[in-house]
């Protein structure tokens, strides 16, 4: 699925040297991440700890989603940039969340 479509786009649109081509897109070079290391690592069929690592990226063929939705691409820029601006509130939710999780431990012993 992934890797045809990966392979047509590249086929159309040249892979680096022209103004569009499929490289030239963030979002694109993403895709050919998600697709083509876990691929490599199926292929090559070793139990190196690398390889695993690849064949995990699995996990994130849901970010080719991504690319294709231009209101999903805007949603996910927006909470890049505005994430400086939150980080305060994010530290302070962690600082509680942490404290009430020890507290959780010790009155219920772990159980």
């Amino acid at each position: 699925g992934f890797v045809l479509e990966i392979a047509l786009q590249v086929v159309a649109k040249g892979l680096v040297l022209h103004e569009g081509s499929f490289l030239r897109s963030s979002w694109n070079v993403l895709d050919a991440i998600v697709v083509i290391m876990p691929l490599i690592g199926t292929l090559t069929g070793s139990s190196w700890g690398f390889f695993r690592v690849l064949r995990a990226m699995r996990a994130l063929r849901p970010l080719l989603a991504i690319s294709r939705s231009q209101g999903l691409k805007l949603v996910i820029i927006t909470l890049i940039r505005v994430l400086p601006q939150i980080s305060g509130a994010v530290l302070l939710m962690l600082s509680v969340f942490f404290t009430y999780s020890i507290l959780g431990v010790q009155l219920f012993q772990g159980k």
